[in-house]
């Protein structure tokens, strides 16, 4: 007789202990069935490996109940599990590709924040060049009862260059101490945060008209001091400077 129960997935035959299975009737509509089902699965890859799975897991189910098959039953199991090896394969390759794909987005994430950084450093640079510009400030005077003749200061901060030029006459001939204020620049936004001294920054004639070359110290707000004290007195006090203020700080 057939098998008494059938296998929920292709109706392959399940025996009891009564049943008496036969070759052409139960072995061969098992295989047949089992051809179908393996030729309709190669169609799709996907559903290969959905359907690899559960056929692997039905053969172990069977394995383990049906011990007593003959030597045809065992081909049948280890075809199955051929198609589980085929099933494992591809997944391998399906994650290999992932994996690779990850790899290579990463590697365009790379190239964009490279792109990005390049386009900030071209952006700074255009920035940059826009400032290369002369802009002009004013130039007064502070000395105590003297008279400005002349005074003129410009600024490019791309080339990093101040210039300054001016004279005052002092109408009382009075000496000058360290810190007097002559000058005053306005209009200006200098760059540094702290005193400058320029070393012989001023040329100052006594009231003898001897010309003496004095310091000057250029504070951050922009006033112009003398650097020296000269206690002979000063008839005049000249600035004529070109200064490189690209490391004022």
């Amino acid at each position: 007789m057939g098998s008494t129960n059938k296998t929920t997935g292709y109706e392959l035959p399940q025996w009891i202990g009564t049943d008496k299975p036969t070759f052409l009737g139960d072995l061969n509509d098992a295989f047949l069935k089992i051809d179908n089902g393996m030729t309709t699965n190669k169609g799709d890859a996907t559903s290969a490996v959905a359907t690899a799975g559960a056929a692997k897991q039905s053969a172990d189910n069977a394995t383990t109940k049906v011990t007593e098959l003959t030597q045809t039953v065992a081909a049948l199991n280890e075809s199955v599990e051929a198609s589980d090896a085929k099933a494992d394969a591809a997944t391998a390759t399906a994650q290999q590709a992932l994996s690779t794909a990850n790899a290579q987005a990463s590697v365009v994430n790379g190239h964009t924040n490279s792109i990005n950084a390049l386009n900030a450093s071209v952006g700074a640079i255009e920035s940059k060049i826009n400032t290369n510009i002369w802009t002009n400030g004013i130039l007064s005077n502070l000395a105590v009862d003297s008279t400005l003749l002349g005074g003129f200061v410009s600024m490019n901060p791309y080339l990093g260059l101040l210039q300054i030029s001016g004279k005052i006459t002092s109408n009382n001939k009075n000496a000058i101490t360290t810190g007097t204020p002559l000058f005053k620049i306005t209009n200006l936004s200098l760059p540094n945060t702290s005193n400058r001294t320029i070393w012989g920054g001023l040329m100052v004639r006594d009231r003898s008209a001897t010309p003496i070359f004095a310091d000057a110290i250029i504070t951050p707000d922009g006033v112009i001091q003398a650097g020296s004290t000269i206690s002979a007195g000063i008839s005049d006090c000249a600035i004529q400077l070109n200064l490189n203020i690209s490391n004022w700080s």
